[in-house]
């Protein structure tokens, strides 16, 4: 399996959760505990509807060209499909722009709910995470325990909920960086199994290496089935749980340990100021 590092530039935070992407906040929405963060009205189904129409017919191909797409470890959705098509919770790390998109093609025809930084839903472009599946989460704890309801109740519906256990998107970041316990949390909780997923990249060849700005090709790796030990107490199987899939997902990504995971990371440049450097 081989690890392929592309040439970075960037400066990443000095925090691992932190975010590096500036977005521009052109709403202000109140995320509260009446906002619908899993919204079954007619309108808002009859609109994704016809929005999920046009992203699987021409953004997900377009996604899957521009990084020249490799899925690795489809037999595994098949292998499992009486099982996913009783609701699960996928997680994956988050190095890509269009990582999203990318994902929902790997696993098409299902579509996902996906829990995102609530700065994105205050972009000009809200209404189209909005439909393709986006949840924005909440920061007060009464609007959090509704928020949690909803994912909660996406699981029930045996659907598929995708979760970035790393917080934050850091653009063409090999490493894979300590995880939230949200996903495992919610895994436990209904009682269905992680689908770990890994992002990991190639060096532009053929047509892609004749571009001056060359972006890394895009593999995606699907792994095998998790479940929660049921033997431990509810902490500590979320724990249990979530360091073992970082851990699986370490190897997937090509890295042969956590020590290796550590030397790559002291490959790349971080900010040393509280001053965010943004892009």
């Amino acid at each position: 399996m081989a690890l392929y590092i592309p040439p970075s530039d960037y400066i990443y935070p000095k925090a691992v959760d932190d975010h590096m992407i500036k977005v521009n906040m052109k709403y202000h929405d109140v995320f509260d505990e009446h906002y619908p963060y899993l919204d079954k009205s007619f309108k808002f189904r009859f609109k994704r509807f016809w929005f999920l129409i046009i992203f699987n017919c021409i953004a997900l191909p377009i996604a899957s060209i521009r990084f020249g797409l490799k899925v690795e470890g489809r037999k595994n959705l098949k292998k499992y499909k009486k099982v996913l098509d009783q609701g699960f919770v996928s997680i994956s790390n988050h190095v890509l722009f269009w990582d999203y998109m990318v994902l929902q093609m790997a696993l098409f025809p299902r579509k996902s709910q996906t829990p995102t930084w609530i700065v994105n839903m205050s972009s000009p472009i809200r209404a189209l995470y909005r439909y393709s599946g986006v949840v924005p989460v909440p920061k007060t704890n009464v609007a959090k325990v509704k928020f949690a309801e909803a994912m909660n109740t996406v699981i029930k519906d045996k659907k598929w909920l995708h979760i970035y256990v790393e917080a934050s998107m850091w653009f063409n970041y090999v490493p894979i960086r300590p995880f939230k316990k949200g996903a495992f949390i919610f895994a436990y909780d209904n009682k269905v199994p992680i689908l770990p997923i890994v992002f990991t990249y190639r060096k532009p060849t053929g047509i892609y290496a004749w571009f001056k700005d060359k972006e890394p090709l895009v593999t995606l790796r699907i792994g095998e089935l998790q479940y929660p030990n049921y033997n431990l107490d509810r902490a500590h199987a979320v724990e249990e749980m979530k360091d073992r899939c970082r851990n699986i997902m370490i190897q997937m990504a090509g890295i042969e340990s956590e020590e290796q995971n550590q030397e790559l990371m002291k490959l790349y440049s971080y900010n040393t100021t509280d001053e965010p450097i943004l892009y």
